[in-house]
């Protein structure tokens, strides 16, 4: 009897490690989706005082640049937002203090995204960017507004001087830039040799987007195949280098899609075109059945030619595969 009642008890005691194991199981996987899962969604840039060539680049100030993934910032206008980069890094006031003169070297960095850590909260107050934890500003340093400049934790200044810290050396100015590229934007664009600020690198996201919101299903489906993707792609950078404003001064094929040929009575548009080969020319072009997309517009232009595309070739691969095969994919009519 004593011998089956001690077995029992170590059975309900090992019922109980493993109870434990799985509570703390489960914490540690909810911490991990908890930080892992936050995906920003619009970014910004952050221009400190009058600079608006300046901006904050990690921790530090720079000169703005469209490729730099330090300088793209999640900021949410909301009560105690975190300060998100393209990185998934937040702002951190890690060793929660203030400096008290502008020789006070308070430091801020970036580090790994928490929820409810009110070191990586902020909130806007007249253009200033104060932390939850500790109440102190974004600063630089007394008119150091320029590239390489240091950033401080300090005393928030909302008016005058102290201390040789000035209000404009801690108020920010947002701007707005596109999403960061997705990883299938960034093959394409390197496989193409786009430069990922470039016009045409642009293009290919706007047009991954495009499809990816579109009410077609058609396109949606094409937007969620790498493959299929592979093929526009190298459609439209054969014929067009993905460029919305690019012309064949031989054929008058205009635009991204390239189109030729089937414009609609009165839609005509003069632009100021890159002729293939280099050099620009102000012409007519009268390839799209819309005003838009003969103005330039890239979004009409796919439009049009993701259209063209569906009813002729029923697919991207359809026409690459056409394209390689005879040199063109765009009938003339």
């Amino acid at each position: 009897m004593n011998i089956q009642l001690k077995r029992l008890n170590q059975s309900g005691f090992d019922h109980i490690v493993l109870g434990v194991v799985f509570v703390v199981l489960f914490a540690l996987i909810g911490t991990y989706l908890l930080v892992t899962s936050r995906a920003a969604t619009s970014y910004v840039r952050l221009h400190i005082g009058t600079s608006s060539g300046v901006c904050l680049e990690s921790v530090s100030l720079a000169g703005c640049s469209s490729t730099s993934a330090n300088e793209a910032w999640s900021l949410p206008h909301v009560a105690n937002f975190q300060i998100e980069n393209e990185n998934n890094q937040c702002l951190d006031d890690w060793n929660g203090k203030v400096g008290n003169n502008s020789n006070d070297r308070v430091a801020l960095r970036t580090y790994t995204c928490y929820s409810g850590d009110k070191h990586q909260e902020w909130n806007w107050h007249d253009s200033h960017l104060v932390n939850t934890a500790t109440g102190g500003c974004i600063s630089g340093i007394g008119g150091t507004e320029s590239s390489g400049g240091e950033l401080i934790i300090y005393p928030c200044v909302y008016s005058g001087t102290s201390s040789k810290i000035t209000s404009s050396d801690q108020t920010w100015v947002e701007s707005t830039i596109s999403a960061p590229a997705s990883s299938e934007q960034q093959t394409l664009c390197k496989q193409f040799g786009y430069g990922s600020g470039g016009s045409s690198c642009q293009n290919i996201g706007v047009a991954m987007s495009y499809m990816a919101s579109s009410g077609n299903a058609t396109y949606k489906s094409w937007a969620g195949n790498d493959t299929q993707l592979e093929c526009l792609g190298e459609l439209w950078n054969r014929e067009s280098g993905w460029n919305n404003l690019i012309i064949n001064s031989s054929s008058g094929a205009f635009g991204i899609a390239q189109a030729l040929g089937h414009g609609a009575s009165g839609t005509t548009a003069e632009v100021t075109a890159d002729l293939v080969g280099g050099g620009t020319e102000r012409v007519s072009v009268n390839a799209y059945p819309t005003l838009a997309a003969n103005e330039g517009q890239a979004t009409a232009q796919m439009s049009w030619g993701l259209g063209y595309i569906s009813s002729s070739y029923s697919t991207p691969c359809g026409a690459w595969s056409h394209e390689t095969n005879y040199g063109w994919y765009i009938a003339r009519t």
